[in-house]
Order: structure tokens, then sequence, then C-alpha cells
């Protein structure tokens, strides 16, 4: 990953000194106008102040649902409930148990702060995160149409969070992240939820007791049955909030996505949604989960051995220790390569040893799916929309979009390890080296990550879902100079809370188009409709959509010869029920 970031406030100050910049360059003839515009801004503020009081007049919104009375706050017009419980507190002896569904309250319950992140150790990227996360952190935030009622059924938009399994948050936020609000895209006539899971060592340790004490005989998926509860949640209790159970959308975004790819492979979470969204992140470009329960429960021991409890009673024991010592002892597994430390494990009930292959024979749900990618996903030390990433834009000529690929840059150690971990074969390695260092590459490292960790697991996955449900591929390529559509970058026009430099007028369109796109699909299981550019559904040529600077465009061929490469990899690996290394 990354080291610790923490640029704070720059936002604010950036903002701030391009308004003096503007300020002082404006034409004389503005300066006669400003009795005219401050008018503006003064009718402005008075519509915003009339519309405020009525707003706090409102009672509170107040909704009955078979789990419990909750009581909610109306925000910018919409009825917004925060820390919702979908699962009892997997703390004490429910640490390292599959989630249970939290039992129905009495009275009423206040939902108006968001629940803390769940228990993440601080690997620098997250750390404004992982000092305020907690155990206690299986909650909702769901933001509703002010008139949207128990007689509603609108469609229901879920989001999960990336963050390698190891960490992130349901409220964002973060050092890469934007915040997590619902609110822009509610207004679309959805209903919004953002959910937590499990991360790390208490996401995904497994362990011989753990497995004993398991109805399904498995352990160490907890975050994935944590994702599972919380949809079980919705299909009970959304429709008291005016949502629709039988259109629910599941959104991923990097490990969320993923994760997703996975339950759309597991008998586990049939029925619970819809359709999906898969943003940076499937089961294709990701490797199948490449730790067996057998080795899975070999380092849980170890981990056990470590805190001085090993034998017999040693899970009684761990789950009596603070987290602290927990996340001391749980380090990297011998045979993990991967960035997602700790994984999910194939344990045949959550996630399947090779769901990719489900996927190419036709054996994963039938649902209408978007999956995508953003142009420089494999940007892994500039991601985000914070943090040295939004460094880097501040102290460029950053109003400018890049255009084209980056500049040209030769293949490092670290490049060509990502090309030989992936391409086993020695023959497809020698290809794809071949092209990484022909001319026209770009910056070749960033290249090959983005192709085998992102986009071409995307149009692998496209192409194969697409025989058995509709299916749209995209690519989200506008970014700003240096750096581009990096990692995490799209998340900020999915929820509408841009960042400088993203935020001039090609960017607020950009975020109305693709969350129109995504309200049609959460309403209809197809993006297209309400004038939008039209939207080819995936084929064998590689059509998609390209949300580039100057708005959507249709892509109905698109040749990707790194792709077709990745492809052949890929049919040798499955056909040896192996995992592909990646990342």
């Amino acid at each position: 990953m990354v080291g610790q970031l923490g640029v704070e406030g720059w936002p604010a100050r950036a903002w701030r000194m391009r308004r003096r910049q503007r300020d002082h360059h404006q034409p004389a003839r503005v300066t006669a106008m400003l009795s005219v515009s401050t008018f503006r801004r003064l009718i402005a503020a008075l519509c915003l102040a009339a519309c405020e009081q009525v707003q706090a007049a409102a009672p509170p919104p107040v909704i009955v649902t078979p789990a419990g009375t909750l009581q909610g706050a109306m925000e910018a017009g919409l009825k917004v409930f925060r820390g919702v419980p979908f699962a009892v507190p997997p703390v004490g002896d429910y640490r390292w148990r599959d989630s249970v569904m939290a039992p129905p309250w009495r009275g009423t319950r206040a939902a108006i702060v968001s629940a803390p992140p769940c228990a993440q150790r601080d690997f620098g990227w997250n750390h404004s995160v992982a000092v305020r996360s907690s155990e206690d952190c299986l909650y909702l935030n769901i933001w509703v149409p002010r008139s949207a009622g128990p007689r509603h059924r609108l469609p229901v938009m879920v989001f999960f969070h990336g963050g390698s399994n190891i960490g992130g948050s349901a409220t964002g936020d973060s050092e890469l992240d934007p915040p997590y609000d619902g609110a822009l895209l509610a207004r679309h006539d959805v209903v919004v939820v953002t959910a937590s899971y499990r991360v790390g060592v208490f996401g995904y340790l497994a362990h011989p007791e753990l497995t004993a004490e398991s109805p399904h005989r498995s352990s160490g998926n907890y975050g994935l049955s944590d994702m599972v509860m919380a949809l079980r949640w919705l299909q009970l209790n959304i429709a008291a909030f005016g949502g629709d159970p039988g259109r629910v959308t599941a959104i991923g975004q990097s490990a969320g996505a993923w994760n997703i790819g996975l339950l759309m492979t597991s008998p586990a979470a049939r029925g619970l949604f819809h359709w999906a969204i898969l943003h940076s992140g499937n089961v294709v470009d990701a490797g199948p989960p490449d730790i067996d329960l057998a080795a899975a429960e070999a380092h849980g021991s170890m981990v056990a051995a470590r805190l001085g409890v090993a034998g017999t009673g040693s899970i009684a024991a761990m789950r009596a220790m603070p987290p602290d010592k927990i996340f001391a002892a749980f380090t990297r597994r011998p045979d993990q390569t991967r960035l997602s430390i700790p994984t999910p494990i194939a344990d045949g009930h959550y996630a399947q040893a090779l769901p990719a292959l489900a996927v190419r024979d036709g054996r994963d749900m039938a649902i209408p799916l978007i999956v995508g990618n953003t142009a420089r996903d494999g940007d892994f030390q500039n991601m985000g929309t914070r943090g040295s990433a939004a460094a880097r834009l501040a102290a460029s000529d950053a109003n400018r979009p890049l255009a084209g690929a980056l500049p040209e840059t030769p293949l490092s150690d670290a490049g060509r390890k990502i090309l030989a971990d992936f391409y086993t074969d020695p023959n497809l390695r020698a290809d794809a080296l071949a092209l990484y260092l022909a001319p026209g590459a770009g910056n070749r490292d960033i290249a090959a990550s983005t192709d085998i960790n992102f986009r071409c697991g995307a149009v692998a996955l496209a192409r194969w879902h697409s025989r058995v449900a509709p299916t749209w591929r995209f690519e989200f390529s506008h970014g700003y100079e240096p750096l581009g559509a990096v990692h995490i970058w799209d998340m900020q026009y999915l929820f509408g809370v841009l960042s400088p430099p993203a935020d001039q007028p090609r960017d607020h369109n950009l975020v109305r188009s693709l969350q129109r796109y995504w309200a049609n699909f959460a309403r209809t299981g197809n993006p297209n409709g309400g004038g939008l550019p039209g939207w080819p559904t995936a084929d064998d040529r590689g059509a998609g959509l390209r949300f580039a600077s100057n708005g959507p465009v249709a892509v109905t061929h698109e040749a990707l010869p790194e792709c077709r490469l990745f492809d052949r990899q890929i049919a040798a690996t499955l056909e040896a029920g192996q995992p592909a290394q990646t990342r």
C-alpha cells in the first residue's frame, strides 16, 4: 500500500488561492456589476435561510420497522438514519462468529450519529479511520427521499466500501476517500444505504476451533458474513423506509466490489440483491481466494501460538484479549502475495475456490451487472482524492484534464515483477514484456498494474457475464494532470462530493451523468434512459462506456491487446485449477 499520507485542509486552501487569483484578474467591467451579483447572492442567502427555518421546524422523521422504531434527522430535505444496527455487536463471545441479526429493540432508538468504523490496524493511509475504529461497528446509514414512506417502493442502493479487506469505513472521509454521503444520490428517488463489515484480523481469521463451532464447518469469512447479514436485514426492514426489497442493487468499490463478486457465486447470498455495480474490483482481476481453509487454519494456529495460547481453549482466550494485542500478533501469511491481506478464504460457503471459473461457466447469479474501472486504477502510490494525490494535484496546473496516456516511463523492477507474478507461462510473459516495452505504453508500471489488477478482469467478467444476464462495462477516464483517474478517484463522482480541482462544471456534469445512469440501473436493471447517451451492452468486441472529460462516450469496439493476452493466462490458470497471483 502507501505510507502515511495525512495532508489536512488543502482543498479549502487551494480553493481560496484560486479564488484570490481569479478575483485579481477580473476585468474592470465586472466591478460595475458587483451590486447586481451581490443582490442575487443576498436573495439566494435569504431563500436558503428560509428553507433551513422550514426544515428546522419540521419534526424529525420517525419510522417503525420490524426491528424497532427509529428517529432520524431531516437533512437537506431528506430523511437520514445513521448508526442503524443490523447485527449483534461482534465483541466478546461474538468475536470471530458469523453475523447474528440484531434483536428488535424496545422504545424509540435515536439514529442520528454514524457508528465507528470497524476495528483495523493503522497503516497510515487509513490513520484517521483507524484511530476511531471499534469492534462494535455493524451498522447502516440510510438516506431516504422526504416523500418516501411504507406505501412506496423505491429502488435501494447498498454501498460496500473498499480498503483491501484490511481497512476502510462506511462513511469514507479518510486520507484517501471522500465522504460517503448518500444525500445527492438519494435525490434521484432512490434509497441509499452504506454498510460496514469487519476487516483485517477480526474479519478473516480462521482456526480449527472456529471451524468446529461453525454450523457450516468453516471459519475466516466474517467480513463476508456481515455483508450477507446487512443485505438480509434490508430484505426484512427496508420496506418500512419506502424501499423495495425486490430491487436491491449491491455497489462495491475495490475490495467491496470483489466481495460482492464472491457473493454472486455464493449460495449464502442468493436472493438478497438483484443487480450489482462493481467499481475497480471483481473476481477475475483480483484472482480467486488463494488460501484454502486448511492453510488459513494453520495460520490462525500460528497467531494463537504467538499470543501464548496454543492448544485447546485458545479461541476463548483470544476472545478476551484487547484488539491491539491481536493486531500485534497478526502478520503476513507466508504464502500470501496479494495486497489484500488478510483475505477471504475459499470455504465453499461464502467464497468459492475458483469464483472466476463459476462466472466463466455461467454459474454465478444471473443478474444485471455493471462493472468497470478507472483509467489509472493501478497507481497505488497516488490513489484517492486526498493525501499525496491531492498534494500533487494542488502543486500542479491541475485545472487541465489529463489527455491521453501518462508520460513515457520505463518498466521498473516492480513492474516486471507484476508481469512475472501474473504471467506464469514463460511464452505469455515474454509477449507481455514486449507489449509493455513498446513505444506509446505511457507509464509502463501503472499500465501493467491497471491492466492486470483491474481493467482486463473487468473486460473478461463483462464478456462472460453477458452470456447469462445483461451486462454493461465502463471506464472512468476523466482526471487531472499529472495523475489522471487513479484508484478511488471515481468515488467523489458517485457520491457527488467533489474536491479541487475536480469541482469545475465538467465535474458536476459527470456527477449528474454517472448518478443518473446508476439510478436508472437501480430502478430497472438497465442504465439507459432519460436522454443520456446510449450505453451499449458488453460483448466480445469490448463495447462499453467511457466517462471522459467531455462527458459519457459510447465505445463499440476496443482492441485491448493486453487484455487478449490476459485472457490467455486466465484460461490457462483456470484450467489448471490454480489461482492467478495479482498485485
